[in-house]
């Protein structure tokens, strides 16, 4: 056989394997859902909406910090399907010594984790093998890649409201790909700090300080601010040495 024609057949062979090998299914760890490999929109260009953030969120500009809507692309990672729960970080708490969050010794062990900081957050991720998802992260899994408003689609659902106030949803609050409740029931805590988006010429003193980005929306009793603080895009920010009763978390992992 001509060397050439030996070089042409290996490069096919290995071509042909990677091929393959990238159409395999990844496995999905327990607990979290797989979001497949590819770009999705980021952000929005909406300019107005009819509930100003900053009556909800302090020093929240309108909408600018989720300008511009913009094309990101990520490898293939999982996320939990649900927030740490109680239970669990309570068991990380106790077998690594330290001390358990206000209330927690009392809370109802299924739900979910609050009042506990950043790093709290990163270290119990890290002692399961995971992390904090990304912004980016964060954002596919409850917007899929159709650029929608809500996880659901891009109409507000009035039985959002019943979804959030009851401990068993009236109706369950999923995201394209089966995570639940990414949005309306508390903040959760991202790796990333808080900054402007590429192309976004907006500056606030905020972007400056060592805050980190939450994603999620928290009722907090302001049930009008709901058609805000569900859609995908709502972005804020948090002191990460805070314990804040509102502020939970779930982990993400990459998978190769």
């Amino acid at each position: 056989m001509k060397p050439k024609l030996t070089v042409i057949i290996l490069l096919m062979i290995l071509i042909t394997g990677l091929f393959l090998w990238n159409k395999t299914p990844h496995p999905v760890p327990d607990g979290m859902v797989l979001i497949p490999a590819g770009e999705f929109i980021m952000g929005t260009n909406e300019a107005g909406y009819s509930v100003d953030p900053a009556s909800l969120l302090p020093n929240k500009p309108l909408l600018k910090d989720e300008r511009p809507a913009h094309s990101v692309y990520l490898d293939t990672f999982a996320i939990d399907r649900v927030k740490v729960q109680n239970r669990d970080y309570k068991k990380f708490a106790e077998d690594a010594g330290r001390s358990l969050p206000f209330g927690l010794e009392e809370a109802d062990p299924g739900q979910p984790v609050t009042g506990i900081t950043w790093q709290e957050a990163a270290d119990y991720c890290g002692s399961v093998g995971k992390r904090l998802p990304t912004e980016e992260e964060w954002e596919k899994a409850a917007r899929g890649t159709d650029g929608r408003i809500y996880p659901w689609g891009n109409q507000f659902d009035p039985e959002i409201v019943n979804a959030v106030r009851t401990s068993l949803p009236a109706k369950p609050i999923l995201s394209p790909y089966g995570a639940e409740s990414m949005v309306g029931h508390g903040w959760e805590w991202t790796a990333d700090r808080y900054r402007p988006y590429p192309n976004n010429p907006y500056r606030a003193d905020t972007f400056r300080k060592n805050f980190r980005a939450i994603r999620g929306g928290a009722e907090n009793n302001q049930p009008e601010a709901l058609r805000l603080l569900t859609r995908t895009t709502t972005r804020f920010y948090a002191d990460p040495e805070k314990q804040d009763p509102l502020i939970g978390f779930r982990c993400a992992k990459s998978v190769f």
